[in-house]
């Protein structure tokens, strides 16, 4: 350092003493915000997703209800009764299943259910 110009020593001691410790600081920073905003995201998407899987557990505890109401009315259940004791393929079936497609699809109508 001796033999430099001054010009090239004052060069020189600014960026030791001014850009050199910005570069860190700024890398540092950099990264600091980077696992900052990370962690954010995942802590929006953690709640966001919690909010929807409490919709869909209401939907379907909603839907399973609806399901069990079905099932008491007594047509329902006779018709149940009538597919185990006689099955699919039966005449009794078959006739019953006509009286109970009206009821199945009013409950697909209004409850939204996909299918019965």
């Amino acid at each position: 350092m001796k033999y430099l110009k001054m010009r090239n020593k004052l060069i020189s001691m600014f960026i030791l003493t001014g850009l050199l410790p910005l570069l860190v600081l700024s890398i540092y920073l950099h990264n600091q915000i980077e696992d900052q905003m990370v962690s954010d995201a995942l802590s929006e998407n953690a709640t966001f997703f919690d909010l929807k899987r409490g919709i869909i557990a209401d939907f379907y505890s909603e839907r399973m209800g609806d399901g069990i109401v079905i099932s008491n009315i007594p047509d329902v259940y006779e018709g149940l009764e009538i597919y185990e004791n006689y099955g699919v393929h039966s005449r009794e079936w078959q006739e019953d299943y006509r009286d109970l497609d009206h009821v199945l699809h009013t409950a697909v109508e209004q409850y939204e259910f996909l299918d019965i």
